[in-house]
């Protein structure tokens, strides 16, 4: 959600880590129209990195699919699809690759 203090706060920590991120696809989840994902894209420049998507669920499908409650929440998958942790709230960027690197 662009206008979460958290959420931005993220997109923040994902854009000054971009490097460390390289091998890791991220995709950024938001029921606001396309426009403002675009914005919030642009705002953090991270429009244009081959690793980072961007869903608009129109549907508003993905809190029920996923068991979200809350914002932001990481829903973290292994390269086999495979969930590693669903983490609620803000979280370090350390944390995060530690747990794809276990």
């Amino acid at each position: 959600n662009s206008e979460c203090d958290f959420c931005n706060h993220e997109a923040e920590m994902v854009q000054q880590n971009i490097e460390q991120l390289k091998d890791i696809q991220v995709v950024f989840i938001s029921y606001e129209a396309i426009e403002k994902i675009k914005t919030f894209a642009t705002k953090f420049k991270l429009l244009h990195h081959d690793n980072i998507y961007y869903l608009s669920d129109s549907k508003i499908t993905f809190a029920t699919t996923f068991d979200v409650k809350s914002m932001p929440c990481l829903v973290l998958y292994d390269k086999d699809n495979n969930l590693i942790e669903k983490i609620k709230g803000q979280v370090k960027i350390e944390t995060v690759l530690e747990k794809f690197h276990q």
